[in-house]
């Protein structure tokens, strides 16, 4: 009997469940897939370790980031658990009045909120297990893997954690209902109903000051934010941004309901057609009473465009152009010497002598490494295969570039030769006071016919100005144009007005910026002089693919450093001294690695605009659904003076659009303004185009805003039908 009764109350009780029920939908299902990324690595054919580790290490951070959407979950259910409760006080109410005992009905609520919770988390793991399937192929997409078999997978890992969270926020759920219910005296149920929420009563003139001065505040905050462009979001100017952009926003939707209906009464033409006059003090009284609601709602809202924004810029700047910066099967780099004792070793005083002690087991480091790159003659491909000649089995082709430093010339002249204010741009301040490093054409030539580039020619009295970071393009243009003057070994040269853009080492983003090339007489001058390459770097292309090349490579340079141990990353020996390599980039672990970041922040960004933008859409669909059935008296009074079914169902749809509408609208001004400011501080400066993550950002509100404010309406005009018998 109490099963039959609990199941006739949830059929009954639908457009209540609603909200409760799409909610559930949506958590188990993004919370399932998100959690079973870690058990689709069946499905690829990694050939690399790093795959499988970034693959692992992306499940760890959703991991760690579902204990957070776990809580927001449960907040959301209980928001929505109290709305529920809310509507059936006199159901409750009337069930202890015809003899029900408290302990049966509460457990025919038990029985309900188990068989809706039981639909849901089903329904959920459908979805969510559809949506893991979607998620292993933008997986392979990202990680750049290739899917040799697949098969529909499910995750037992996270199946299992979904189901005990759940469980664990169902049974909260239910212990915090049957307590509720238990407690109630029978006359609270009776008399317990819905009443409108009342504007406090404030002078129009008091109004209008708080809406100037809202206007104002978030003037003052946009202000604030063009200035800072995000350099410096630990400093004062950021934190009082970003209290200025809240306090404002509260203060918009506090006074903008009262001006806007003023405003619409003005217009006597519209106010006084059909229902816009109930429409209108309808808006005006949901806003004003709920304004800070609505302004909570307004910046999470903010939070989650923004987050899927500049999330997915950022993924561009870290990643960048992976293809072009991985055309090197091998890039291996050794710092020689440094540039200057005094860029190095000048040290503070006073100092501690540990201190004293790491400079001084650096400066012995250093001398080693110099002695072993001057007995092998500067040649890192001459050391590794005279301790092993399988090194020429293995590597078809390979360029070495030497990287000189010029005393006696720093970039600020030539930075300002350029007509370049290196101080009023502080990417540049330090980078001013730096020695210039120049590497020969002929080196720089013999890097471009590696890949199949043209090669350049140099006048004797010329330099070419190698960029490829958006960065320092500007700077690099300006050099070109101008015909920057550099002096190196006491030759006077002149930028060359060719463009180049050639990457030079492999990497995971471009990182050439601003390398100069100078005639091989000027390099010969600077040897003459004494000088010794700072930094070298050996491009190699391999004989076989670059899968077997990598693993051949392992075991060349061990058995040519014997003794050496593996770096636990990247499986390369690691050496005592930095020659003739301190750092080996092969092109597939960087392409790898560029993927598996790819992967981390897109998912982060993904999930966590996905639950803030669920969390914000349930909280305005159930203060939706409670002020529909506070009014549920005005509408029935509409309807006793004749008003039709279209003009009062009308009304309550233009309320709910509108209700949903105007916290969105705000936040999308605030996101778009902060998405401008970030591409004029960073993207634009790294060549991206954030328009990819607002196209993506938009998608995810037409789904998910636009599921909660259908299920809202509907639910909304059920509750207008049966109040009005049409």
């Amino acid at each position: 009997m109490l099963v039959k009764l609990a199941l006739r109350n949830v059929r009954r009780s639908a457009r209540d469940y609603a909200v409760y029920f799409v909610t559930l939908l949506f958590g188990v299902a993004v919370f399932y897939a998100f959690n079973s990324i870690g058990s689709q690595a069946v499905l690829f054919d990694f050939q690399s370790h790093a795959a499988g580790r970034m693959l692992e290490m992306t499940n760890y951070f959703l991991g760690l980031f579902s204990v957070a959407v776990a809580l927001v979950l449960a907040f959301l259910v209980a928001y929505a658990n109290r709305f529920i409760i809310k509507r059936r006080k006199r159901e409750f109410g009337t069930y202890l009045l015809l003899g029900m005992s408290a302990s049966k009905m509460a457990a025919v609520l038990s029985i309900e909120m188990l068989a809706v919770g039981v639909v849901s988390l089903a329904a959920g793991l459908l979805v969510g297990l559809l949506l893991s399937q979607g998620l292993a192929f933008a997986t392979a997409a990202l990680m750049g893997a290739t899917m040799t078999h697949y098969t529909f997978v499910v995750s037992s890992d996270a199946l299992v954690k979904t189901l005990v969270c759940f469980a664990v926020l169902f049974v909260a759920t239910l212990v915090m209902n049957v307590v509720f219910v238990s407690r109630r005296k029978l006359g609270d149920l009776l008399t317990a109903r819905a009443e409108n929420a009342q504007m406090k009563n404030v002078s129009l003139g008091v109004r209008i000051v708080g809406f100037v001065l809202a206007i104002a505040l978030l003037v003052v905050s946009y202000v604030l934010l063009w200035n800072n462009k995000f350099e410096q979001i630990n400093g004062p100017d950021f934190l009082a941004c970003t209290v200025l952009m809240v306090v404002g926003t509260v203060l918009l939707f506090w006074s903008g309901a009262t001006i806007v209906l003023t405003l619409v009464r003005r217009a006597r033409g519209f106010y006084f057609k059909g229902l816009h006059a109930f429409t209108s003090r309808q808006i005006s009284s949901k806003v004003g009473t709920a304004f800070a609601s609505l302004s909570v709602v307004c910046i999470m809202l903010f939070f989650a465009l923004s987050t899927v924004s500049i999330g997915f810029g950022v993924r561009a700047i870290f990643v960048g152009d992976v293809e072009q910066c991985t055309q090197y099967d091998v890039t291996m780099m050794s710092r020689v010497c440094p540039a200057t004792d005094s860029l190095f070793y000048d040290l503070p005083e006073p100092v501690e002598d540990s201190y004293e002690n790491r400079i001084a087991l650096s400066k012995e480091h250093d001398a080693a490494t110099f002695a072993a790159a001057e007995a092998s003659g500067f040649d890192m491909a001459a050391d590794i295969t005279s301790r092993n000649p399988a090194w020429n089995d293995l590597v078809k082709a390979s360029a070495q570039m030497d990287y000189y430093a010029e005393p006696q010339m720093k970039w600020g002249k030539v930075l300002a030769d350029a007509g370049v204010d290196a101080g009023s741009m502080e990417s540049l301040s330090n980078f001013a006071t730096s020695h210039v490093m120049v590497m020969g054409i002929s080196q720089f030539n013999a890097v471009c016919e590696l890949t199949g580039k043209p090669t350049y020619q140099l006048a004797e009295d010329q330099y070419l100005v190698n960029n490829t970071m958006a960065l320092s393009e500007e700077v690099a243009d300006n050099m070109r144009s101008k015909a920057a003057s550099l002096t190196v070994a006491g030759h006077e040269l002149a930028a060359a007005p060719d463009e180049v853009a050639v990457e030079m080492r492999t990497g995971a983003m471009p990182d050439v910026g601003l390398d100069l090339i100078v005639p091989d007489s000027v390099i010969e001058a600077m040897k003459a002089q004494g000088a010794v390459p700072v930094c070298s770097y050996l491009d190699c292309m391999y004989n076989c693919d670059r899968a077997a090349g990598d693993e051949k490579l392992t075991q060349v340079l061990s058995d040519a450093y014997p003794g050496t141990s593996l770096d636990s990353y990247n499986d390369v020996p690691v050496l005592g001294v930095d020659w003739p390599y301190s750092n080996v980039y092969e092109g597939s672990e960087m392409a790898t690695q560029a993927g598996g970041l790819k992967l981390v922040i897109t998912y982060l960004a993904l999930y966590i605009g996905f639950v803030l933008l669920v969390s914000t859409a349930a909280i305005l669909a159930i203060q939706q659904l409670s002020e529909t059935a506070d009014s549920v008296g005005r509408y029935q009074r509409l309807s006793s003076l004749g008003c039709d079914k279209g003009m009062i169902l009308g009304s309550c749809r233009t309320q709910c659009v509108l209700y949903f509408l105007l916290p969105l609208v705000v936040a999308l001004v605030h996101s778009a303004y902060a998405v401008h400011i970030m591409n004029l501080g960073l993207f634009s400066a790294f060549g991206i185009d954030p328009m990819n993550g607002i196209a993506i950002t938009g998608g995810f509100v037409l789904v998910v805003y636009g599921c909660y404010m259908l299920v809202s309406y509907l639910a909304s005009r059920n509750v207008v039908r049966e109040a009005c018998g049409f």
